[in-house]
């Protein structure tokens, strides 16, 4: 995974012919009863297990930890200077969003 553009160790090539383009579908199963959501003020911090939930929003300074595991949220949103952590050594970690997805802070 690219975090940031310091991360990018080979060369760019432009208009290069990555041969034709096949779609690719899946549904998501999200439950009918989702958990609440953390709505997490500046400096605040949560780890929430997988699983489904209600609206998450992750304010400026605040930190949302996600475990490995599939998440399924109704809206997600991290504002700037929010952080989302990914512990994946356990495994993928995999987000899915039904609604609303606003990402304008960092991955950690």
């Amino acid at each position: 995974m690219v975090r940031s553009a310091s991360d990018v160790t080979e060369g760019i090539e432009a208009h290069v012919d990555l041969g034709a383009y096949e779609a690719v579908s899946f549904v998501a199963e999200f439950s009918a009863s989702p958990l609440p959501g953390p709505q997490l003020e500046p400096d605040q911090q949560a780890t929430i297990e997988p699983g489904h939930y209600q609206a998450i929003s992750v304010k400026p300074g605040a930190m949302l930890t996600l475990n490995a595991g599939s998440y399924y949220f109704e809206s997600l949103e991290i504002e700037p200077q929010a952080e989302l952590q990914i512990q994946d050594d356990a495994g993928p970690t995999v987000v899915y969003v039904r609604g609303r997805f606003s990402f304008k802070g960092e991955i950690g």
